[in-house]
């Protein structure tokens, strides 16, 4: 099952992979110009909880065995935000999380980690 937009023609897209609960890679890098997918390995779904001063903000449900697909606003040049991988049930995967995973959005041309 993918959720989400798509990536667009001209868009590179980045993988992060979602293994027992935790993301990799971790740190991730994009440009406002790619797109950035979750790819879920695991047989439950989970929330990405996307963080913005270090308050919960957002929730993206991410199915089990499947993917959902962001794209970074066009305007961002430069900037971050952190999210952690929740189950359902609002409890953190890894209890040590508090938005400690973090996208990193460039201005550059190219994707990756």
């Amino acid at each position: 099952m993918s959720v989400g937009t798509r990536p667009g023609e001209n868009a590179t897209v980045v993988i992060v992979t979602v293994t027992s609960g935790i993301p990799s890679p971790d740190p991730v890098t994009i440009t406002s110009a790619d797109a950035l997918r979750f790819e879920n390995k695991d047989t439950v779904p989970y929330l990405i909880v996307l963080f913005l001063s270090a308050s919960p903000v957002l929730a993206i449900y991410l199915p089990a065995s499947g993917n959902v697909i962001f794209r970074a606003a066009p305007s961002i040049i430069n900037g971050q935000t952190t999210y952690n991988i929740v189950t359902l049930s609002g409890q953190d995967r890894d209890p040590a999380d508090t938005g400690s995973h973090v996208i990193i959005i460039g201005s550059g041309n190219q994707g990756g980690s």
